[in-house]
């Protein structure tokens, strides 16, 4: 059975850095990542990738075009150099392949050689262009696709596909779903130079056009659903501290606050509190005035302890717990700890939905979807592991005596 082929055209500017040059390592490793999966289920992928984030040629007006043009190759060789030896790191085989010799770092393009190597499943990279000025990039692909015979051309862009007008710039711009490559040139699009299109055309070569951080959506969401779980366990820790367990525990007043002024303030922002003894606090308000405010405020709460008074400090005495409480306390910490799991797979629950509607509008494609739902496992297994290691700690506070 014959392999899919595929033809992936990256900008450099689409590897850049914040500065727009260089590179951002983590949005090259997102890349690898995509590719990969692509790689193992059998596709066979070329990758073409502009020189951008280093050169432009055709915007300088100093030198000749023809040495613009070659600097411009020379730039694409160095970015596919630098991705290949990022795909080897996530464990593809890679090779790359030029027009013209270039030392030990490339291998000169061959149909053949390039054969071989797809078969052998190597992720090809073909840098330099044509090797000759005047010819984009868009032309170096479409030329690399026709000889080796893709079945299809993804172009990477900024946003998902051909539009009317640039959607950032018009609201009103309505997306194409598909396009001749006649109507894209009689439509003056831009989506790839004349040369290329009509390189595509007479060798039926269809294109594919989608928004290369496409899953920023999913990044989007990851880190929304990230914060809910944070959320959700920070507020089983602030119960937790609130729970004494017959030992002094600062932390047990973290809720109570106390009327400042007509602000209600936490207890720790009005004085200093510190625990001089095992089962003993004292609360030394920095304004003595707010002595029977803080009493007032530790009465009302939940923490069960009457608080004593000499004048300018507060003491809180902690009585030593009963072996029946310590086991009611500790079956109350399991059940705090259970519910804050039971909301944590309802956060996973919702990204699931979340991202099965994405895939049905296809913003995502089926293969996103399994990897959404893959970190969003991961985030909900590290959630749970530190409910259950936060329950574990308080468990055994309570039960030590």
């Amino acid at each position: 059975m014959k392999k899919r082929r595929v033809m992936l055209k990256l900008s450099g500017e689409a590897l850049a850095s914040a500065s727009g040059k260089g590179y951002d390592e983590a949005v090259v490793r997102d890349i690898a990542r995509q590719v990969k999966r692509s790689v193992d289920a059998g596709v066979e992928v070329g990758i073409v990738i502009g020189g951008g984030n280093y050169w432009r040629g055709r915007t300088g007006t100093e030198i000749a075009r023809v040495k613009a043009d070659q600097i411009g190759m020379l730039a694409t060789i160095m970015n596919c150099i630098y991705v290949s030896e990022i795909f080897r790191g996530e464990g593809m085989e890679t090779e790359i392949f030029s027009p013209f010799l270039c030392g030990a770092m490339t291998e000169l393009f061959s149909v053949d050689k390039a054969n071989a190597l797809f078969a052998a499943g190597k992720v090809l990279f073909f840098a330099g262009g044509t090797g000759h000025p005047y010819f984009s990039t868009d032309t170096g692909i479409a030329l690399r696709a026709a000889e080796l015979g893709v079945d299809e051309i993804l172009l990477a862009k900024s946003i998902d596909g051909v539009y009317t007008a640039d959607p950032k710039l018009d609201p009103s711009a309505k997306r194409y779903d598909t396009l001749t490559m006649q109507e894209m040139i009689d439509k003056k699009l831009g989506v790839i130079d004349l040369t290329a299109s009509v390189l595509c055309m007479e060798n039926k070569i269809p294109l594919a056009i989608f928004d290369l951080h496409g899953d920023n959506a999913i990044a989007d969401t990851l880190k929304e659903l990230e914060e809910r779980m944070n959320k959700t366990i920070s507020f089983m820790q602030e119960e937790f501290s609130a729970i004494r367990a017959g030992r002094a525990n600062p932390h047990v007043l973290d809720r109570i606050t106390v009327d400042y002024y007509g602000t209600q303030t936490p207890l720790q922002q009005v004085g200093n509190i510190s625990v001089p003894e095992a089962r003993l606090i004292l609360i030394q308000p920095w304004d003595k005035s707010l002595l029977r405010e803080i009493e007032k405020a530790i009465l009302t709460s939940d923490l069960g302890i009457n608080p004593t008074n000499d004048g300018s400090v507060i003491r809180l005495l902690f009585p030593e717990l009963t072996e029946e409480r310590r086991k009611a306390l500790a079956k109350d910490i399991r059940k705090k700890g259970e519910a804050a799991k039971v909301a944590v797979r309802n956060i996973r629950r919702d990204g699931a939905d979340a991202f099965k509607k994405m895939e049905k509008a296809n913003e995502i494609t089926e293969d996103d979807l399994a990897d959404a739902n893959e970190k969003l496992q991961k985030l909900t297994d590290k959630a749970v592991e530190r409910i259950d290691k936060a329950v574990e700690v308080k468990d055994k506070e309570l039960m030590t005596v």
